[in-house]
């Protein structure tokens, strides 16, 4: 039988890179820090030695797997003061570390900015890092150096994107950074997945915006754009507040079921490798 791995497209983990999915959105509300925490935590749950590294310095993932932001831990591993090791946290989710997002990190571009090779500071220190199965990186609400910082050291992009007029028009910043990484920093890098994420539904419908919306994203990203769907509801506010990843707050309620279809799919094997 074939390993878990294997099935999932991975290697054996010993024998290669971990998997590094950065998860990132310039837009607010788009639903990416509940993207990030609960596909990290669907994945851990299925198997997976998973770590979460929160670079969004409001910490709202740290928060949410309950834990408070650190005050320089993450600043002191981005100067290579400290191994990632040493400031990973267990959870309380087998299988689920985490890498606590920092308040000081909020001007990060004047602390950093003048440091050389400093877009490589998070790749280096996950490469001298104990191997997990797969990372996830929850980059912040911005364009800024820490998002670069991510992206320089993932090998994949996941965009949740809220499927709205206003926030399909702010995707071409973040694609175009996305590029710019890859042609400057990162040449593996590349979008591994568009998520539709809160969207409403009325009915047995969705509202004409939304379904434009999904058509241009059809339209745009016909490899990238996934099949799975992540529906607004109410229960990730109170799995929040729980301080619970959904699958763990609401199991197998539609956003369990819903974010473990973006999981499953995330990390399958491309159709041309199963061809191939």
């Amino acid at each position: 039988m074939a390993s878990k791995h294997a099935v999932l497209g991975y290697g054996d983990p010993t024998m290669g890179r971990m998997r590094t999915t950065a998860v990132a959105n310039n837009k607010g509300g788009t639903g990416k820090t509940t993207t990030a925490v609960n596909v990290a935590a669907i994945a851990a749950s299925i198997g997976y030695r998973t770590l979460l590294v929160d670079l969004d310095d409001q910490g709202s993932a740290t928060k949410w797997l309950g834990h408070s932001p650190a005050n320089a831990d993450l600043v002191d591993m981005l100067r290579e003061d400290r191994p990632l090791d040493d400031i990973a946290m267990t959870t309380a989710f087998n299988r689920l570390e985490l890498v606590r997002a920092s308040a000081e990190l909020a001007d990060a571009d004047r602390q950093f900015g003048g440091e050389a090779g400093v877009q490589h500071a998070l790749m280096l220190a996950l490469e001298h890092a104990t191997p997990r199965d797969f990372v996830v990186i929850d980059c912040p609400g911005d364009l800024g150096l820490l998002t670069i910082m991510g992206l320089a050291a993932a090998d994949d992009v996941l965009i949740p994107l809220a499927a709205g007029a206003m926030e399909l028009d702010e995707l071409p910043k973040l694609t175009q950074l996305i590029d710019k990484v890859a042609r400057r920093l990162n040449p593996r890098l590349h979008i591994s997945g568009v998520l539709p994420c809160r969207v409403a539904m009325y009915g047995n419908h969705t509202t004409r915006v939304v379904a434009d919306v999904l058509d241009t994203l059809r339209a745009h990203f016909s490899k990238e754009l996934m099949s799975s769907v992540i529906h607004e509801s109410t229960r990730h506010g109170e799995a929040f507040s729980a301080q619970q990843p959904i699958n763990e707050f609401d199991p197998g309620g539609s956003g369990d079921r819903e974010y473990r279809a973006a999981v499953e799919e995330l990390l399958a094997p491309k159709l041309a490798m199963s061809h191939g």
